[in-house]
């Protein structure tokens, strides 16, 4: 049991070190070329919201789980910041929100809090 757990580490290790390799013979410096991105989509998993991860783990440290006023951030379940949040700051300094389309179509059914936002028919 422990050679085949090796084995699979060494394994994923050289895979790993093939792509890097790949990646550097490419002729283009691909690490420190600048990218340009116009939206971050999340798609808020529990790996995203501030809650799940020190309930299922260890305690969250700062900045992790600052607070922000509460009526600052209505459309959110939590009042911490998300990762997405330190994200957006250092890009823009901005604070992305849910995403609601106001159309007839489509909108993040995942927030329970939709339905005190918007009138959901």
């Amino acid at each position: 049991m422990e050679f085949k757990r090796v084995s699979y580490m060494v394994g994923c290790f050289v895979f790993a070190l093939v792509g890097l390799f790949k990646e550097a013979t490419r002729g283009e410096d691909v690490l420190h070329k600048s990218k340009e991105y116009s939206a971050i989509y999340n798609f808020g998993d529990s790996n995203s919201d501030t809650g799940t991860f020190s309930a299922a783990f260890t305690m969250v440290y700062p900045p992790n789980g600052e607070s922000f006023p509460r009526n600052h951030l209505p459309t959110r379940n939590c009042d911490g910041r998300l990762i997405i949040d330190f994200i957006s700051k250092n890009k823009q300094n901005i604070l992305y929100h849910q995403v609601v389309d106001t159309g007839q179509v489509g909108s993040n059914y995942s927030n329970i809090k939709i339905m005190k936002l918007y009138d959901t028919k």
